[in-house]
């Protein structure tokens, strides 16, 4: 990157970059600090006016709460006094019920003639029902008072809650239409207990709109924050919007994240309807279950509405039921963690923070008294507007922080060029040193700086220059010619490196691709226009003939069809091998074959023909061979050398493909069954112990079929043993089919085969087992198109343990082949296996 970059400019950046990383870094704490300072500041004013509110809320309901906590003392004592008649009573209910604004109904009930025993006499009074009960319902409405009786409350939450737990109770918020008016209300149950006996209770109810007022307008700071009061079971009793009121909040959750995300949409509309269809209605006479069905299936309809435009259609909220708001916070497993904890907080009475959607939420317990359920308040706040004064003071720290940066770096710049102004002259003093300019003069440098140093060295090693370029220039014309045949060597022992290396490690098969590609590179390595390699041998006559093995010639294809020629040498290089032991000052003779031109084809084209003696094991292996096209060519002694070298290693290499070839071929006929073509026994111990030996390495099943023609003597007594034969080469094809090229496939002996399969378990296994059973079935030879027979098989698989052996894998196998016999032949019978 700065490789052809200026001094001056390097030391400028890389200063400059140490001052914009410093800057940057600081810049970056200084942020983080106000915003830290900035989200403790809102946190701190949050949770206060949680606490604030819930003081608020607390005093709001206080009020109803002492109201039937009175009520519920005047009604006892009057009761004890003998005084409790029913007209005293309502006209007290009445009188409360006119001065008391934030309550809207009263509602006194007694158990069965336990407050003056005369409910047979009220039966069918319009103000008692048909049982003649005290319980009547006193409420206020637009100014008017109106009274109906109460029947079959005993069940009602409201009233056995305070029955049973004989304390105060409040309710959880609901709708009851009061004179005909749906109202959301709450009710503050106060127990009459006498001796210890219940005998009634003593309820107020208090409308919820006066906490709506109070978070309808809640944004004291500014931050556009906003409050919401749930009740003990997580319901919302008031919300800034109406359509929160009475839902959970895992409805809630979920509405906030649809509308947050409405790609979840398709996802949470597949989700809503099979809850629609999981949840039917259990009992029609239910209108409770009726509606909370409607609602679901209506929600799912809107739901998908809103997956087609979410920008057109508005999701409705007061429609989303909580038992599938619980099913589509599946989709984000986040919301659904937060929602959990803090329903647990809102039923446990206790504090949570959370943030959110880009709030951050606070939600502060409301205790009534000891004995009531708590509710909570929750205060949002939103980050963005928390943030927005931290967001300022980044801006203005960046701002100062890049005007700083300008001014450090253009003073930078400055000194940057003073101090390597100096070392540019020299620097330019230097290139023309490099260019043969010694007489150029020096700046004058007046400092005793290390640049003035550098200045001093230049004017020593410039006269020392001088002196040298005389001595230098006499030597000039003598190295390049050495260097011209020393490159021209260099390109020779390089191909000959590559051609060892080369024919040395290729495999059998690629062999003689490789040799004629060697000749090639030696043949190019010293400009020849061919190269052959040739092999001595000595006939029955006694004559030694040279064959040729391998040839390359330039600009030719196929030439390899002329291999195996055969050349006597005796007729034309009479006395080769004295020549070819005859010493020069460099070496081994190169011996001349233009008398070999003319006599075959392959070399019509050539007018020189050097024959280099390649000498193995102390006799005379055979020859490499170069043609040239010009008369009379000469190769120098060391090219000849180092040719002779790779020569030799050609000639080795071709000693060992032969050697290997002949070993393979050995190997083969040892490890193949002549009558099949399957491997035999003896191959299948080879080759066996390797694939048994790798699943057990990498934990993976392998499948050991042991196979028995059934009644295969009977086949050899009746049709002859040539006919059996037959039978044997069939079964083989059909196994032969079924085997992969990992598999082990093999006539284990007589007329028992056996298949491994690699990498099978017992279900691959079984299926090939039962496939070469059904195919074996249905082979017909032409000798006798009548003529069928079957196979038994014994099967082990698994995955070989530590501790078992391909042996004992075969044992099983033959025990399995054994029980297959005795069971009746035709069949496959798998060995139980255990790896452990």
């Amino acid at each position: 990157m700065f490789k052809n970059t200026s001094l001056r400019t390097k030391l400028f950046f890389m200063v400059t970059l140490v001052v914009v990383v410093s800057f940057l870094f600081t810049t970056w704490i200084v942020s983080n600090r106000s915003i830290n300072l900035a989200q403790d500041d809102a946190f701190k004013l949050t949770e206060e006016m949680a606490a604030k509110y819930s003081y608020e809320i607390k005093s709001e309901l206080q009020a109803a709460r002492v109201t039937s906590e009175s009520l519920m003392t005047v009604f006892k004592t009057l009761i004890e006094n003998g005084e409790a008649d029913r007209d005293t009573l309502n006209n007290i209910l009445i009188n409360s019920l006119k001065q008391k604004d934030y309550i809207i109904s009263f509602c006194v009930a007694f158990e069965p003639n336990k407050l003056d025993g005369k409910d047979a006499e009220y039966a069918g009074h319009p103000l008692y029902g048909e049982s003649g009960r005290y319980a009547p319902y006193w409420s206020l409405q637009d100014g008017e008072i109106d009274v109906e009786p109460l029947t079959d409350i005993d069940d009602e939450d409201w009233y056995a809650g305070a029955r049973d737990s004989g304390a105060e109770y409040i309710t959880d918020p609901f709708f009851y239409e009061v004179q005909g008016t749906p109202v959301l209300m709450t009710s503050l149950v106060f127990p009459i207990i006498i001796d210890g006996e219940f005998i009634g209770i003593v309820s107020s109810d208090m409308a919820l709109d006066s906490l709506q007022e109070m978070v309808s307008y809640v944004n004291t700071s500014g931050l556009g924050e906003f409050t919401e009061i749930y009740s003990n079971s997580g319901v919302v009793v008031a919300h800034p919007e109406d359509q929160y009121f009475n839902k959970s909040i895992y409805a809630t959750s979920a509405y906030n994240m649809l509308a947050a995300d409405p790609s979840k949409a398709q996802q949470a509309l597949t989700i809503a309807n099979e809850y629609v269809e999981n949840n039917p209605i259990a009992d029609e006479e239910d209108e409770a279950q009726v509606e909370e069905y409607d609602n679901a299936v209506a929600f799912a309809s809107n739901l998908g509405d809103y997956a087609q435009d979410s920008s057109g259609v508005i999701l409705d909220l007061t429609l989303l039921t909580d038992g599938m708001a619980r099913e589509l916070l599946q989709l984000d497993g986040e919301r659904m963690r937060v929602a959990q904890e803090a329903m647990k907080a809102v039923e446990d009475g206790e504090s949570y923070t959370v943030t959110q959607d880009d709030y951050y939420t606070v939600y502060m317990p409301i205790r009534f008294s000891e004995a009531t359920n708590p509710w909570s308040v929750a205060v949002n706040v939103p980050m963005s507007e928390v943030l927005l004064v931290s967001n300022e003071i980044q801006r203005y720290v960046l701002i100062i922080c890049i005007i700083a940066i300008a001014i450090i770096a253009c003073i930078l710049f400055i000194i940057a060029n003073r101090i390597t102004k100096p070392i540019l002259n020299l620097a330019k003093v230097a290139g023309q040193f490099g260019e043969g300019h010694f007489d150029v003069e020096l700046p004058p440098v007046r400092s005793n700086d290390e640049i003035g140093t550098l200045s001093g060295a230049f004017k020593g090693m410039a006269e020392r220059i001088n002196s040298l370029i005389n001595t230098l220039q006499n030597y000039a014309a003598e190295l390049e010619e050495n260097n011209e045949h020393l490159n021209y060597l260099n390109e020779t022992l390089v191909a000959t490196n590559h051609v060892s290396e080369t024919i040395l490690n290729v495999e059998h098969q690629q062999f003689h691709d490789v040799l004629n590609q060697s000749l090639r590179i030696l043949g190019e390595s010293v400009h020849a226009n061919g190269v052959s390699i040739w092999e001595n041998d000595k006939h029955s006559d006694g004559k030694v003939y040279s064959r040729v093995i391998s040839t390359w010639i330039a600009n030719q294809a196929g030439v390899n069809a002329v291999a195996d020629t055969a050349i006597d040498l005796d007729r034309y290089l009479p006395g080769w091998d004295e020549q070819a032991q005859k010493k020069d000052g460099a070496g081994s003779s190169v011996l001349d074959g233009s008398a070999i031109l003319a006599e075959f084809e392959l070399f019509h084209d050539f007018r020189s023909l050097l024959l280099m003696p390649l000498m193995l094991h102390d006799s005379y292996w055979g020859f490499l061979v170069f043609a040239y096209a010009e008369a009379e060519y000469q190769l120098k002694n060391d090219e000849s050398e180092i040719l002779r070298s790779s020569g030799m290693m050609l000639a080795s290499a071709i000693l060992q493909n032969e050697t290997a070839e002949s070993l393979m071929e050995a190997e083969t006929m040892a490890s193949t069954d002549p009558l099949t073509g399957l491997t035999n026994r003896n191959g299948f111990l080879i080759k066996a112990p390797a694939v048994y030996a790798e699943c057990r390495k990498e934990k993976v099943p392998l499948t050991l079929l042991f196979f028995d023609l059934d009644h295969f003597k009977r086949v050899n007594d009746e049709f002859g043993h040539p006919f059996g034969d037959e039978v044997l080469k069939a079964f083989a094809r059909v196994i032969e089919e079924e085997t992969g090229e990992r598999d082990v496939c093999c006539r284990y002996g007589g007329e028992e085969f056996i298949l491994l399969l690699n990498n099978s378990d017992g279900a691959n296994g079984k299926e090939t087992a039962e496939r070469i059973l059904e195919r074996v079935r249905y082979v017909r030879l032409a000798e006798k198109p009548n003529f069928s027979f079957t196979v038994s098989i014994g099967m082990v698989a698994g995955v070989p343990g530590i501790h078992d052996t391909l042996n004992g894998y075969i044992q099983k196998a033959d025990n399995a082949l054994y029980a297959a016999k005795e069971n009746g032949r035709d069949q496959l019978v798998v060995f139980p296996y255990d790896a452990k």
